[in-house]
């Protein structure tokens, strides 16, 4: 279960609007831009990580095509693994 939009973020904010997005699927860097207007989206995504920390969901992102300049960002599920080194 993803967290809800209103316990993390404010009303009317970027974040807001972009988490509320992502909860829709899958986003790119090129869309967050041209639909959304949202024009420092790495920066959005790093604030919407570090709000929803702890709840065991993250952003996660991948290069589209093995291109680094643009982006797929979706919610997933944290991967605890990593974190406690096993």
């Amino acid at each position: 279960m993803t967290p809800v939009a209103s316990q993390y973020f404010r009303w009317g904010t970027q974040s807001r609007k972009l988490y509320e997005r992502l909860t829709c699927g899958p986003v790119t860097s090129s869309e967050i831009v041209q639909k959304l207007k949202i024009y420092h989206c790495h920066k959005k995504i790093s604030e919407i990580r570090t709000r929803i920390a702890g709840t065991g969901i993250t952003v996660k992102a991948r290069p589209i095509q093995g291109r680094r300049k643009s982006w797929e960002f979706r919610l997933g599920v944290e991967n605890i693994e990593n974190k406690e080194g096993i």
